[in-house]
């Protein structure tokens, strides 16, 4: 609601009134098309995720697969279950490092608008 009712009965407090205001609708048109890009990024964000982690699942299935046809000689001879280790948690990993990311720069990206609107608004 952008009506603002008027301090007085002059002129002044009128127009004050009615800058205000304006200045409300503003702001309720950014805020719904921050809220419209922000909900369209969050759809893409997590349809990529999505995406990311079928294409990491699959090369998993294609990789363990490649790595049992292997003979016993072709297996590296360091590896002393730490590396395993290593690399399992970085595929697991990865998608939500990558959404956190995603969403830290999506609440960055949505203070700067704010705080430009509001040094537009009151500057």
């Amino acid at each position: 609601m952008t009506n603002i009712a008027s301090a007085g009965a002059d002129e002044v407090s009128a127009a004050i009134a009615a800058a205000f205001a304006s200045h409300g609708q503003s702001f309720q048109q950014v805020t719904d098309q921050a809220i419209a890009f922000h909900d369209h990024f969050v759809q893409t964000l997590t349809g990529s995720a999505n995406s990311y982690a079928s294409a990491e699942a699959a090369n998993a299935s294609v990789l363990s697969g490649a790595a049992a046809a292997l003979p016993a000689a072709a297996a590296p001879a360091e590896d002393n279950g730490w590396v395993t280790l290593i690399q399992l948690g970085a595929l697991v990993l990865s998608p939500f490092i990558v959404v956190a990311l995603l969403g830290t720069l999506s609440t960055m990206l949505a203070t700067y608008w704010a705080v430009q609107f509001l040094g537009t608004a009151l500057g």
